[in-house]
């Protein structure tokens, strides 16, 4: 069973939320765009929850557009929370000459 959410997230963008009715996670979102041509699917998709650190999280996340050159899938294999990083990782690059 799940329950699903409609939300009007701006005009001509209407998404739905479909949640597991047992654990409460994210499944899905659908996420339509209403143009002058025609309406323009978009889909999200949340697959393989485990715990990181005390919170389940979607390991795999999947994206899919009306262009199917443009969807795109992450994997995650490690998750960790409050992990300390250096400032260096968030410097911009040197500019290529």
């Amino acid at each position: 069973m799940r329950y699903v959410i409609v939300s009007r997230a701006s005009a001509g963008r209407a998404e739905r939320l479909y949640f597991d009715a047992q654990t409460g996670s994210l499944l899905r979102v659908n996420a339509p765009t209403e143009t002058p041509l025609a309406r323009l699917p978009e889909e999200t998709v949340f697959e393989g929850y485990r715990g990181a650190d005390g919170v389940k999280l979607p390991f795999t996340v999947r994206a899919s557009y009306v262009d199917p050159f443009i969807g795109w899938t992450r994997k995650l294999t490690e998750v960790k929370h409050n992990v300390t990083m250096e400032d260096s990782k968030f410097a911009k690059p040197a500019a290529k000459k």
